[in-house]
């Protein structure tokens, strides 16, 4: 925050200003985190049409578009994803279903080596 707007934001930043008094605090906060990301959201607006452009001129909306335009990012990070319900429903069908064909396998292996056992015997 090196840009002489961007400083010194305590009580005299207010007094040097007062038509921010007259903007309620959840706007005036918006706005000044616009302000401090001016530089990403002025090159994210240029990719914008100029009617989307001439849609967002409030700090709210223009927040709320940006956010959701770079919420695709923000998923793609590498923190392990939460599991839903059904999909530990279906992984967890699909370990007992390899279990049982891993015990059928080992039933007809030894199901063959008793028929076989018994043939050898019976000699």
């Amino acid at each position: 925050m090196d840009e002489p707007w961007a400083t010194g934001r305590g009580e005299g930043w207010l007094e040097e200003r007062p038509w921010a008094k007259r903007i309620d605090k959840g706007t005036r906060s918006v706005l000044l985190w616009v302000i401090d990301h001016r530089s990403e959201v002025e090159a994210w607006r240029d990719s914008l049409a100029q009617s989307e452009k001439n849609k967002m001129n409030h700090p709210v909306t223009l927040k709320r578009k940006y956010d959701a335009a770079h919420k695709v990012a923000a998923k793609d990070t590498d923190a392990p994803k939460k599991e839903t319900g059904k999909e530990a429903l279906v992984r967890e069908n699909e370990e007992l279903y390899a279990k049982v064909q891993k015990l059928e396998r080992q039933i007809a292996a030894a199901t063959v080596r008793c028929s076989t056992s018994a043939r050898t015997r019976s000699k």
